[in-house]
């Protein structure tokens, strides 16, 4: 019997906190995908940039145009931003905003 996969919407949060790595790292199970369909709002860029800090290379994921774009059983993200890394300190981030995607 095939289950119904439920959407479920993901904010990263502060994106010098730690919402991109726990998102990550929660997502990365593949067997999460059994049960739902992440749909991630956030910047792509962002979200490579920390995938590469956790050293995630398996987490993969598709872009979309908006939650009416999905693929389910995929790990999907909305592009909300665009941004591009400025610096990285030992404190954090700098993120300089490009542009409001609407």
């Amino acid at each position: 019997m095939k289950r119904n996969s439920i959407r479920v919407g993901i904010s990263i949060g502060d994106i010098n906190g730690i919402g991109p790595e726990v998102v990550i790292k929660a997502l990365n199970d593949s067997q999460i995908l059994l049960d739902c369909t992440p749909v991630i709002y956030a910047s792509d860029k962002t979200i490579n940039f920390h995938k590469k800090r956790v050293h995630a290379g398996d987490f993969n994921y598709v872009m979309v145009d908006s939650a009416d774009d999905i693929k389910i059983r995929k790990i999907n993200i909305v592009n909300v931003w665009e941004m591009i890394v400025q610096h990285l300190e030992s404190t954090g981030i700098t993120y300089k905003l490009e542009k409001q995607v609407s």
